[in-house]
């Protein structure tokens, strides 16, 4: 399961993906029935859309979103320092962070091929605060390669650590088109 909340010209919108596609058509029903409620808050105008994907993804994919990645500070073991996307100790921890999770899932070590770069990075953090806690993660652009069973996974579960707090929610973006790209399209014709 996985979750990304945002506060958009006064409403506020809820994505919601889970492996166990059931969990999600039960989540929309409970809420089209009962509302919404958000701690002491009972929103009572909601509207449930439920979208599905086009299509199954093949082997590669460009996504982005806020992954976070942590790791113990080594002069105080109390206390997480924050990887930064760029870094290379965010990327091998992504990239085990993402094995572990799918052979806990499915109950098999993951067997196909498995890249995970990056793209973009935004320059700076955003800290996101959840319950007593502040989190820290960069908004990052992904090409991911793997088997379509690995891709459904890292879309329905997210990526990196804090998912089950709203971080690592990824969602397929189109990847930019330059100015060389564009000149070399053909133009629209008018009949």
């Amino acid at each position: 399961m996985n979750f990304k909340i945002a506060y958009i010209e006064n409403e506020i919108h809820i994505k919601y993906v889970a492996l166990d596609k059931e969990n999600e058509k039960l989540l929309a029903q409970y809420m089209l029935f009962n509302g919404l409620k958000l701690g002491e808050i009972h929103l009572t105008n909601t509207s449930v859309s439920i979208i599905e994907r086009n299509s199954k993804i093949k082997s590669s994919m460009r996504v982005g979103g806020f992954v976070c990645a942590n790791r113990k500070d080594d002069k105080n073991p109390k206390k997480k320092v924050y990887l930064e996307p760029k870094s290379e100790r965010f990327q091998n921890t992504i990239f085990q962070n993402t094995l572990e999770k799918y052979e806990a899932l499915f109950g098999k070590p993951y067997e196909g091929e498995l890249k995970i770069r990056l793209i973009e990075q935004k320059p700076k953090e955003k800290v996101f605060h959840y319950n007593k806690g502040i989190f820290i993660a960069w908004f990052g652009v992904y090409e991911i390669e793997a088997n379509s069973d690995m891709l459904e996974m890292i879309l329905d579960t997210g990526m990196g650590s804090k998912c089950m707090q709203g971080l690592g929610f990824l969602e397929v973006v189109k990847p930019k088109v330059t100015k060389e790209e564009k000149k070399d399209e053909p133009s629209p014709q008018t009949i």
